[in-house]
């Protein structure tokens, strides 16, 4: 079998994918402790308007819920988190 070459001038853009389960980035941060690291993975995914969510089930440690672009950009504390949010909304509405 030949070798695969690999394309190194692939044009960075947005894909959509059905179903897909993968986050669109991750990032870490360093926690108060030297040795606690916080992995967080971000998800894109598009909803129904009439969408109400799902109940969490009393021994699922996180819930879900569901906020407008600019309510959820209020809620993050951190500027990288909203900057990973409004690329976010790029991507979704293609601006």
């Amino acid at each position: 079998m030949p070798a695969r070459r690999i394309r190194l001038d692939v044009e960075d853009t947005p894909r959509l994918f059905e179903k897909a389960t993968e986050p669109f980035m991750r990032t870490i941060r360093q926690l108060s402790g030297e040795k606690d690291t916080k992995i967080i993975s971000w998800y894109i995914a598009a909803l129904d308007e009439d969408f109400k969510g799902q109940a969490m089930g009393e021994k699922e440690k996180f819930g879900v819920e569901f906020f407008t672009y600019d309510a959820a950009l209020t809620k993050l504390t951190f500027e990288g988190d909203r900057d990973i949010m409004k690329k976010a909304i790029e991507i979704v509405t293609g601006t």
